[in-house]
């Protein structure tokens, strides 16, 4: 309703809604003649009071009181009379604007539903568009994370339920993100166990030990990552030092245990084993190689020379063992350092794949290994953690 609705009787159009009219109410009531009768009438209690007039005075003033409140009481009645008919207008008014409230709930009620119910077709468009693209991108499930909840907006979406240019374009840019960080994190990965090797680690570090700081920025993850090298480092000396001890301890046992021969008394010669085989060395190179291939710059032709020669080399190397070199294989048995009723593994190997195998079971299992033959007994210690293998017997 327009404020041209409400009019004075003189302006109102026959046609308006509400026509407002007034006969301003009168109380005939000369004030300038009652206010002097009522000064004339108040000179009479003009006095001293005395002791002898102060009953009288007390009686005074109790009836000026009672005219004041009877003159103030007409008065109350007089307007009552006045405004009555605007509070019962008022009172049917007040009606008129509930009903019209009430309208507008409802109304509201069905702007709202109309509302979510269009925002659920418009999270629908969005989810199916963000697995689109995450398909696209080929993004892990463990990098898929976009969140959309900003972008659900009843503007987001046309009115054929078409995902607006402006939408598209923010949830590609949450998509890219999810990608860029997959991307960081394989490569983070990839180089984490050149870049532990590198540093002179025998046992490279792991996504478990990064775990923490791995997704952090480039600065961060790259001062946090020294410090465990550093770290790291410094333990697995500890760790070599350790090991040179109890080697030390152990053969001296073994020599008080051991009557020696006068003729052929030879003390235990720890010695560091032999660096891993052409073969193995080969196989590192080549993985990195191929790990390495798709961060590469430039052509790559020259990079994939270089793995076929690689290829090429390892397949050589892994042609079946001679007769002579089968025939030298024993049984060995690996047990962990000091516990040799618990056995690990138990394989038909020559000296040097024994050795390599152990190795192998002292690096899973965290622990030194013992290195056992029917014959001969305990014949080494393998320590995975250094690489070294220390030998009492050779077989």
């Amino acid at each position: 309703m327009s404020n041209a609705a409400l009019q004075t009787e003189t302006q109102a159009p026959t046609t308006e809604l509400v026509l407002l009219s007034s006969v301003p109410a009168k109380i005939q009531f000369n004030l300038q003649e009652f206010r002097q009768n009522i000064r004339n009438e108040l000179k009479k209690y003009d006095l001293v009071v005395t002791v002898d007039t102060v009953k009288d005075a007390k009686a005074l003033a109790a009836d000026l009181n009672g005219q004041a409140k009877s003159l103030k009481d007409r008065f109350k009645e007089a307007a009552a009379l006045v405004t009555k008919p605007v509070d019962d207008l008022g009172l049917e008014v007040a009606d008129i604007v509930t009903e019209i409230l009430e309208s507008r709930e409802k109304l509201t009620a069905q702007i709202k539903k109309f509302e979510d119910e269009r925002k659920v077709v418009v999270r629908n468009a969005i989810e199916a568009k963000r697995l689109e693209l995450w398909d696209k991108l080929e993004v892990q499930e463990e990098f898929r994370n976009a969140p959309i909840d900003k972008l659900v907006k009843l503007t987001a979406i046309t009115a054929k339920d078409s995902l607006t240019s402006a939408t598209l374009r923010d949830l590609q840019a949450l998509i890219d993100e999810n990608r860029r960080l997959q991307d960081q994190t394989e490569k983070r990965l990839l180089l984490l166990e050149n870049q532990s090797y590198r540093e002179g680690l025998k046992a490279p570090l792991t996504r478990e030990h990064v775990e923490s700081f791995l997704f952090d920025a480039e600065a961060s993850y790259a001062g946090k990552l020294a410090h465990m090298m550093t770290s790291e480092l410094k333990r697995q000396k500890a760790t070599e030092e350790a090991t040179r001890r109890q080697v030390a301890e152990e053969q001296l046992r073994t020599q008080q245990e051991v009557i020696p021969d006068p003729t052929q008394q030879a003390e235990p010669v720890p010695h560091r084993f032999a660096s891993p085989t052409q073969q193995e060395q080969l196989e590192v190179r080549l993985k990195q190689a191929k790990e390495a291939l798709p961060y590469a710059e430039g052509n790559h032709s020259e990079e994939l020379r270089n793995i076929n020669r690689m290829e090429q080399d390892l397949r050589a190397m892994q042609q079946p063992a001679s007769v002579q070199q089968q025939s030298e294989q024993v049984d060995v048995i690996l047990t962990p350092n000091g516990m040799p009723k618990e056995m690990l593994n138990r394989v038909q190997a020559s000296r040097e794949e024994a050795y390599q195998a152990a190795l192998s079971a002292s690096a899973n299992q965290g622990t030194l290994v013992d290195v056992w033959t029917q014959h001969q007994g305990r014949v080494a210690i393998a320590d995975g953690a250094t690489g070294r293998v220390y030998v009492w017997n050779q077989f």
